[in-house]
């Protein structure tokens, strides 16, 4: 009866569980390296308007490794992505880049199937008004780089409703078949 009473009861042991191999080091590396090329290829149209699909790579890293390594993924792609336009750092974008990670990897991590696709968009959905409208905008606009004007934070909230419903739709529709396809690569029998 015990037994039974462990497995029903959340723990937070296995979000936090990470075996540095060659294979998850390896991956992770491949998704740091797709997350700065996407970042990098990002379409600004005006001012304000910015477009990138780096957000994929974080998605699929917080499905397969959990909120961690995801976390350090954003961390590393947040810097990186300094180091390569010369810009410097702003720590707290970076806090939140890891907040970012954290949360990708909370929502997906060891979800498949439909149950993945669902998670996904409630990820994407959570990121787009949590990280980006609430916390990027006002950080953006506390260290100086959007003018504190309803303007400024109207046109991030357009963009970021533009943006939710399609990089939702691509989640739901792409991050189910990656997760299978690499539990099948590297023989991974589902949860």
């Amino acid at each position: 009866m015990a037994e039974q009473s462990t497995k029903t009861a959340f723990s937070l042991k296995k979000y936090f569980k990470f075996k540095f191999n060659s294979q998850n080091l390896v991956t992770l590396g491949m998704l740091l390296a797709t997350f700065i090329v996407l970042d990098y290829l990002t379409i600004k149209v005006g001012e304000s308007f910015k477009f990138n699909l780096s957000f994929v790579a974080v998605a699929i890293s917080g499905a397969l490794y959990g909120p961690l390594p995801t976390a350090l993924l954003c961390i590393g792609g947040d810097l990186f992505g300094c180091m390569l336009t010369g810009g410097a750092p702003i720590w707290q974008l970076t806090v939140t880049a890891a907040l970012t990670g954290l949360l990708y990897g909370f929502l997906l991590f060891e979800r498949t199937g439909k149950n993945l696709a669902i998670f996904a968009v409630i990820a994407r959905v959570a990121d787009s008004i949590i990280m980006t409208i609430m916390l990027n905008t006002g950080i953006l606009i506390w260290v100086g780089f959007l003018s504190p004007t309803f303007a400024a934070f109207l046109s991030r909230l357009i963009k970021a409703l533009i943006e939710m419903p399609i990089y939702s739709a691509l989640l739901a529709l792409i991050l189910p078949q990656i997760v299978v396809l690499h539990h099948k690569i590297y023989n991974i029998s589902p949860k």
